[in-house]
């Protein structure tokens, strides 16, 4: 029997440039249920200590297992840099990986040298046996929701039943130095990413969700949650919230409860969340106010394509009319949406890319607040559309480490290349955001010197709309280079997107 009560959960950079820093939310909800049950947890996380090698030597002495959360791309290889190091170190201690890759391709992930065992889907169950499992010499065949390793071959274990996240510990709020991940953003001055949910009941043909969490969906109650708030609050003077969710509209009931506990508690916050356009279109008038009243100013929605054909291929089951609607809906009560778009996918890429364009053009037209933010199709494992992308001449990648430049910001499928990326980015973040400037660019124009390049921008940009002439873009190859240099040297703050 070990004596040992360390465990260390490891979070890789997700991008090679590491510009997000939200809160790791999969090791809070995991830390969460080892720290209630008795476990001192360390966490690593690598966007924000990159030189974190010392730190590892220092707490693997104790530790009783390492592990690694994991999507799919780049963080698979910050995770298997980690996870050779600590076999380096230590060849005895397992090496764990979680995450949604590792959940929808166990076998591949442990066909690595350096991990042992995959936490298969909702993990925050199986992280409390795992440990009392190996420290009681039990034996990884009594705990459920795994796959291991054994004598050479892979052993999966019975499927754990996914649960009411209600079920599940509070949040332990010392296992990170929130003050790392709290943010300016147009919410507030102190913004931090949450959670409140699980999994989405839908099946869009793109999405992994329903291959990791079976198409199951759970939420926190309001009370729960509101607790939540209450101290992220009080706490820790938080003024703004972005609830990073599958699904957060799935219980329109529940969605009103919270509103309501914002309400009465008092509490002044700006805070945004997802939603689907089919249910803000079935909003009641309710909801909205309430939605407004409780200071909800923002919605990422998944409108994807103006293309009726792709609609129907990922099984959105909403036409581009609807998105048009949600739009509407949206911009009479003040609440900015931010639409997320794919462009790409296996079908006929470029009627896709022109009728998606003409989408975003109408909205912006008439609702210039709202905003686009575009990305590639890109075949993740376990999603249904896989099967069409490989007939389509998509090559997979069957190791794991091959699958780290897998990204929705890159060219992975063989039938677009990077023109047609580019011409994406170049309409959306550019184009039609300067040719349909909304309130908050507007002020910009005014702005000094600042001001100038963006009112002469505007100018080019809405000729360039006006008669689609999107030959010889040379100011657009100029606002790449520049915002390059911005990120990579962190200058220039003053200069914002175009939104």
């Amino acid at each position: 029997m070990s004596r040992k009560h360390t465990i260390i959960l490891f979070y890789p950079k997700t991008e090679r440039d590491n510009i997000n820093k939200n809160i790791p939310l999969p090791l809070l909800k995991i830390g969460s249920e080892l720290k209630n049950a008795g476990y001192k947890v360390v966490i690593i996380d690598e966007r924000m200590e990159e030189n974190y090698i010392d730190g590892l030597k220092q707490a693997l002495p104790e530790a009783l297992f390492f592990g690694v959360s994991s999507m799919t791309g780049y963080q698979i290889a910050g995770g298997l840099r980690a996870s050779s190091l600590v076999k380096k170190i230590n060849g005895e201690l397992p090496v764990v990986w979680g995450g949604w890759h590792p959940s929808i391709l166990p076998e591949e992930t442990l066909a690595n040298e350096n991990i042992d065992i995959v936490v298969i889907g909702q993990g925050e169950a199986t992280i409390k046996e795992l440990p009392y499992a190996l420290s009681h010499g039990l034996g990884l065949e009594s705990v459920d929701g795994i796959a291991y390793k054994r004598q050479g071959r892979v052993v999966r274990n019975d499927q754990r039943q996914f649960r009411d996240i209600n079920e599940f510990g509070p949040a332990a709020f010392d296992l990170f130095d929130f003050e790392k991940y709290i943010f300016t953003t147009p919410l507030g001055g102190r913004t931090i990413f949450w959670n409140s949910s699980q999994g989405c009941p839908y099946a869009c043909g793109f999405c992994s969700t329903p291959e990791v969490y079976k198409r199951r969906w759970s939420g926190l109650s309001a009370d729960n949650l509101s607790a939540q708030i209450n101290t992220l609050v009080k706490r820790y003077k938080i003024d703004g919230i972005t609830f990073a969710e599958d699904n957060f509209f799935v219980d329109l009931k529940r969605a009103e409860d919270i509103c309501r506990k914002i309400i009465d508690s008092g509490i002044r916050i700006k805070w945004a969340t997802d939603a689907r356009v089919d249910q803000i279109n079935r909003f009641p008038e309710s909801l909205i106010s309430l939605l407004e009243e409780s200071g909800c100013a923002k919605l990422y929605i998944g409108a994807e394509t103006g293309d009726e054909d792709v609609l129907d291929l990922i099984d959105k089951k909403i036409r581009p009319g609807d998105i048009v609607k949600a739009a509407e809906i949206l911009d009479k009560h003040r609440i900015v949406s931010e639409f997320f778009m794919i462009a790409g996918f296996p079908l006929d890429p470029e009627k896709d890319l022109q009728r998606s364009l003409k989408l975003i053009k109408d909205i912006k037209s008439r609702f210039p607040d709202h905003q686009f933010t575009p990305f590639l199709y890109t075949p993740y494992p376990g999603t249904p559309l896989l099967d069409l992308s490989i007939k389509k001449g998509l090559r997979v990648p069957e190791k794991l480490e091959d699958w780290q430049d897998w990204s929705i910001l890159t060219v992975n499928t063989p039938w677009v290349n990077n023109a047609y990326l580019d011409k994406i980015n170049m309409c959306v973040k550019y184009l039609y955001p300067l040719a349909f400037p909304s309130k908050s660019l507007e002020r910009r124009f005014s702005n000094g010197y600042k001001g100038f390049f963006y009112r002469m921008l505007r100018r080019i940009a809405a000729l360039r709309v006006k008669y689609d002439f999107f030959i010889m873009p040379l100011e657009w190859a100029a606002i790449k280079m520049f915002y390059r240099l911005k990120t990579r040297f962190n200058i220039f703050a003053g200069f914002d997107s175009f939104r």
